[in-house]
């Protein structure tokens, strides 16, 4: 399965917190709020579509 284009941008937002030097926590609730934030969005451009 492929990932979505969100859930790439949310892993590479992870990996440039750590190389920041941020710690893991920090890094990890980042990454959980690109994800969900990029959930929110494909949502909305689904339901524009019907």
């Amino acid at each position: 399965m492929t990932k979505k284009v969100h859930e790439q941008v949310a892993d590479e937002q992870y990996r440039l917190f750590k190389m920041a030097g941020y710690s893991e926590d920090r890094a990890r609730r980042e990454q959980a709020a690109t994800r969900e934030y990029g959930r929110r969005m494909a949502e909305q451009r689904s339901k524009g579509k019907r």
